[in-house]
């Protein structure tokens, strides 16, 4: 089922008796409606509406583990692979495992399936 969402309240669309009343509370109501309304448009992202962070980091050929900042106040309690490439923008054709710990105010990631002799991009999601 799709939400519908209703962007403002028309005053013009109620009744004369009950203009006054409607004005009133969608002076309030509108900004939020808006924001809802944007949202269920598909305007939410991880880092700005969500408890999460991502990064985009490079792991240099021959890398398997690599410590990254935690800046939330709480621990993770998921942290996925988003995308892997290798450095030329192909998709790997191995399986790739990732593993992860959280330590003090980092995230300690170990990667199995690497080649070695490969440079990839990869793109990281912590979430709370």
């Amino acid at each position: 089922m799709k939400v519908q969402a209703t962007r403002k309240i028309v005053v013009e669309d109620y009744p004369a008796e009950m203009q006054d009343l409607v004005r009133r509370l969608a002076t309030n109501l509108n900004p939020h409606l808006e924001q809802v309304s944007l949202a269920l448009g598909n305007s939410l992202t991880l880092t700005d509406n969500f408890k999460a962070t991502t990064w985009s980091i490079v792991l240099a050929a021959g890398t398997t583990t690599i410590k990254l900042p935690w800046a939330l106040n709480e621990q993770p309690k998921s942290v996925t692979i988003g995308q892997i490439l290798r450095d030329g923008g192909t998709v790997p054709t191995t399986t790739i495992v990732m593993y992860w710990t959280y330590g003090t105010a980092t995230v300690d990631l170990t990667f199995i399936g690497l080649d070695a002799a490969t440079k990839y991009r990869v793109n990281i999601i912590g979430v709370v």
